[in-house]
This record gives C-alpha cells, structure tokens and sequence, in this order.
C-alpha cells in the first residue's frame, strides 16, 4: 500500500524546463474538455502506453490523485509523469516503496516514454476516410467545384462551411491551414476529402482540433489515388481523369492548372473535351488584335456550347438509367411478392421445411438488401440529374457573362493575388499569435496554481502562530496567578513573624530571671529560653522577609 502523501510536498515539485515543456503538450493534448481537468479514461489509456503493469499504474494514479476524484489536474498529471519516468529508468519495483524523497530525486533528463502516435492521435480511428466517404466527398466537391478547374477557392469553401452555422470560425481556419498541403490557398479533391474528415472528426468528438494533421490523414495525402469527380466526366464513356500534384501547381494562380493526363479526349461525336479546348487557347492571347481574340473567344463558346449539349446528352441517358432501374425495381417487387406468397405457403415442422424456410429468408433479405440499394441508386442518380442541370444553368449564365467579365478579370488579377499574400501573411501572423497566447494562458495557469499553493501555506503559518500566542497568554495569565498566591503567602508568614516577635518581647523578663545555663546560652544570642533560635530583627507587616 503505497503511504498518504502530504499536499504540502505537491508545491515542492521542481520540473526542468525539458520536462514542462513535454508534461504541458501532453497536457493540453489529452484535456479533450478543456477544462483543465483530464478524465480518468484517457489518462489511463495514455499511462498503458509506458508499458508499465497495470497495479503499478494504479499505485502511480494515487500519488497524483490523493483524493480519489477520478481525474487528474496539471500538478497531479505532472507528478504521474515524473514517477512513469522514474519506474521506466530504476525499474517498476521501486515505484512500492516509499517515495517521499525519491519523488524528487528524478534526474532532470529523464522523461517518460510513451506511443507518441497514441498521444497526438488519441482517437484516430475518426481520421480513417473511407471508400464511401470518398465517393460521398468527390460528389460534394464537384457540387462545389463552380468553374469544374479542379480547385475550391477559399471564398466557396468559406460559405459553404459557415453556412452550416455549427462551426466555429477559427477552428475552420486552423483546419483549413491542416488540410491545404501545398499551401496555395485552394483545395484540390484530396485536399478538399482532408477538410471534411476534419470537420467530421471535430463534429464527433467535440474536441479542440489537431494540431498537426493526423497520421491518417497524412497517409492518405501521400498514398492514396487522386479521387476523380463526376461533375469531372462530361460524358459516361469519356472519363477525364486530372490528375493534379502539389508540385504541379503553377507559380502563378492565372495559369491554368496543368492536366497531366487525359483519356479519350474527344468522343464519338467528335466533341473536344476541356483539356483540348484549353490547350488550343495560345498563352500570349493578350497581346494579340481584337479581331483575332473575338475569334478565340468564339471558339471557347462553340466548345462550351458543345460540352453542354453533351451534358445535356448524359442527362437525358442518365434519366433512361433510371426509368431503367426503376422498371428492374418493379421486378424485383413482383419477385418478392412471389417469394413472400411461397414461403407463406411453407408449412410443418419437418427438416426439410425448416431448412426451405431458413433458404427463403435468406433470399428474402437479399432481395430486400438490393431493392434498397436499387431505391438509393435511383435517389442517386436523381440528385446527379440535378447537379447535371444546374451545371448546365450555370454554364449558360457563365456564357452571357464571359465577354463582360473577361477584360475586368485580367486587370482585377494582378490586386487580387498582392491582397491574397497580404491576407496569408496576415494570417499566418494571426495564427501565431493565437498560439503564443495560448502558451502564455498555460504558463499563467500554472503560477496561479502555484500562487494559491503559497496562498494556503501562508494561511496554515498564520494559524499556527494565532495558536501559538494564545497558548502562551495562557501561560502568563497562570503565572500571574502563581505570584498573587505567592505574595498572599508572603504576607501571611509576615504577620506569623510580628506574632513571633510580639511573643520574644514578653518572654525577655523571664530570659532575665533564668539559670546560668539559660545566661550562657543567651550569651550566644539566637537561642530562647527552651533552645530555639530566634532572630534578633524586628518585622513589621509589609517588611521584605530576610534571607
């Protein structure tokens, strides 16, 4: 049984900076409430990873929680910490003994070990995207993806997430700075998957964001296939893949992102694709007579035009698919009915009959498991249809407003990516900022818990001390007591010595009347007639007794 350890040594605790530094980021990391307090479940979870047995754990979680609450604050975290180094560098036996002085004989270098892929990932099974989630993010980027160039501008992520209405603006910030890899102030698809399983996590946890991003999701930026979008793919059979790397990216934001590859880029009809229209654009087209850009502006429509009619074309297919689907859906209802009325008429208890029922049901369930994948790929592809449409609405808009907007778009270029450095300065400055007023909150949390640690010693002297002096004006009442008796007792062998000498005055006729032997003895001079000794002094009351 490890001993009671007093609160007072909890002040004595002497940390090296190395070992601040490294007790607050675990801290911080692991105070999913941000209340200062870090719950018994993920400091217990964390403790396992040092790899120490679980009852030297639980003596461990004693010294730090001398109260048994449950939970451990900075001070208690940190003493659990020091004591996990100590077992780990002397071996766990030492941690049974009595460590009122080994607490502080820790050496400063020693730190603890633990999994640091447990620490900054504690619930990292949030941050695995999944197949689904790809498909189900691919679509919402190309939903978002208004210019279909690949990128989200910040501008549209921006009201797309704060539209929401249930997060918090400088968490979106922090996780758009996590998510943009490449640091170009847009999000390609992977990027734009990152963010969401971001703002996911941060919705389920209900925790302070990542600081860094998390090894999942770095793995996926690294490993994984860039997702291609629908509303990429112009036409069923001709899939447009872009594949678009971080190093890609042009310098410069008016460029046009580079196509790396692109398959069967013109279809049957002879309709070129967006790559091909682009690429016959000449890149010193600005410098050229009107005449000559009125004719590439031409042609830019015609391609645009065409694109669209094929848009409008896989939509048209897209709606037989589903009329299609629709049908195989009735199908399949009439097939199930079939099969409900047969095993309906399954009757008796023989094991052939169990056997047929248990196949029926079976069936039945696969049949009702593809009638609902039936019912949600026609929802699915209704919602495409839609996307379709109000692409084809926003392509005919983007064609009335093309010739207006061109010229001002070129002059308003070259201000918007001065102002765009400017404000990723500014928040890059922002960002820092935040964090050192963030360290500079712990570092006053922790001299304010010290402070009140000094605060409550100094009120524990000042109690002492208020006992002390009433003990001692206790003392000085009883000895004034003591001298009073003292002085009664002084005049009472007073007034017993006047009596005395009262009584040798009458008794001197009789001294003068006795034998020789009484002369001689009285020529000595301290003796009475019966041979006690008398003092010749003559007291009054009041007089100091002789010594």
């Amino acid at each position: 049984m490890i001993p009671n350890m007093d609160h007072s040594l909890l002040s004595k605790l002497r940390l090296t900076r190395e070992e601040s530094d490294f007790f607050t980021r675990l801290f911080v990391e692991c105070d999913n409430r941000g209340c200062g307090m870090i719950s018994g479940d993920v400091a217990c979870n964390l403790f396992r990873k040092s790899g120490l047995p679980d009852d030297i754990l639980y003596n461990i979680w004693e010294f730090g929680d001398p109260n048994n609450s449950g939970e451990l604050d900075y001070l208690g975290f940190c003493i659990c910490c020091r004591l996990i180094a100590f077992a780990q560098s002397h071996g766990p036996s030492v941690i049974t003994q009595n460590l009122g002085g080994k607490l502080y004989l820790t050496p400063p270098n020693v730190l603890p070990s633990f999994n640091e892929e447990y620490v900054f990932s504690a619930q990292s099974e949030v941050y695995i995207i999944r197949s689904e989630d790809v498909e189900r993010y691919t679509y919402q980027f190309s939903c978002l993806d208004m210019n279909m160039d690949g990128y989200i501008e910040g501008d549209d992520a921006r009201d797309f997430y704060l539209s929401q209405g249930d997060l918090d603006q400088d968490h979106l910030m922090h996780l758009w700075s996590l998510a943009d890899i490449d640091r170009d102030g847009r999000l390609t698809v992977k990027e734009f998957c990152i963010m969401q399983q971001l703002v996911r996590a941060l919705r389920e946890t209900h925790c302070s964001p990542p600081s860094k991003l998390p090894k999942d999701l770095e793995s996926f930026a690294k490993n994984a296939p860039i997702p291609v979008s629908s509303a990429l793919v112009p036409d069923g059979n001709i899939p447009l893949n872009r594949s678009i790397s971080p190093n890609a990216l042009p310098s410069n934001r008016n460029a046009t992102p580079e196509i790396l590859t692109v398959k069967d880029s013109e279809s049957a009809k002879g309709v070129k694709s967006e790559a091909q229209i682009l690429s016959e654009i000449p890149k010193d087209f600005t410098g050229r007579p009107p005449s000559e850009l009125l004719r590439i502006a031409e042609l830019c429509i015609k391609g645009l035009k065409e694109a669209c009619d094929d848009e409008r074309e896989f939509a048209t297919k897209s709606n037989t698919e589903v009329a299609d689907m629709q049908n195989r859906l009735k199908t399949e209802a009439k097939a199930l009915e079939l099969v409900s009325s047969e095993y309906r008429t399954l009757h008796g208890d023989s094991t052939a009959v169990v056997k047929k029922r248990a196949l029926m049901e079976q069936k039945l369930k696969v049949i009702q498991e593809q009638a609902a994948d039936m019912r949600k790929a026609v929802e699915d592809l209704k919602i495409q249809n839609i996307a379709l449409s109000a692409a084809f609405e926003r392509n005919n808009e983007d064609l009335s407003s093309l010739q207006n907007s061109r010229q001002m778009y070129l002059k308003q270029l070259d201000e918007d990516n001065a102002i765009l450095k400017i404000e990723e300065r500014e928040l890059n400055e922002l960002v820092n900022t935040l964090q050192a007023l963030k360290r500079e909150k712990d570092v006053l949390t922790q001299k304010g818990n010290a402070l009140r640690e000094c605060l409550m010693q100094s009120e524990n002297a000042t109690k002492t001390m208020l006992r002390s002096l009433e003990h001692e004006q206790a003392k000085i009442a009883e000895a004034r007591s003591h001298r009073i008796g003292i002085l009664e007792e002084k005049l009472r062998v007073t007034g017993e010595i006047a009596k005395y000498n009262n009584a040798s005055v009458c008794s001197e006729d009789i001294a003068v009347k006795s034998s020789s032997s009484i002369v001689h003895s009285a020529a000595r001079g301290d003796l009475d007639s019966k041979g006690i000794r008398v003092s010749n002094l003559s007291l009054k009351v009041g007089d100091e007794f002789p010594v």
